[in-house]
């Protein structure tokens, strides 16, 4: 590395180090909230199609008791 080379010294390598290792640590929580704002849409458009699905099956039904359950 190039501190241990002594081509830099120990101040500016360890203010370096600590932007960076701050900059690491704020990419990472960012990518944590991307994944949480993935789940918050998918949820509800997994939901949709589970209700269309279940519609569908309905259709075919002559169980009129399961549609007015389903409505």
């Amino acid at each position: 590395s190039i501190y241990l080379d002594e081509d830099i010294e120990r101040e500016i390598y360890l203010e370096r180090k600590d932007l960076l290792m701050r900059e690491k640590a704020s990419l990472l929580e960012s990518e944590r909230g991307f994944g949480q704002q993935r789940k918050n849409w998918v949820e509800p458009l997994r939901s949709f199609v589970l209700s269309l699905k279940e519609c569908a099956d309905l259709e075919k039904s002559e169980n009129y008791l399961e549609w007015k359950t389903f409505f």
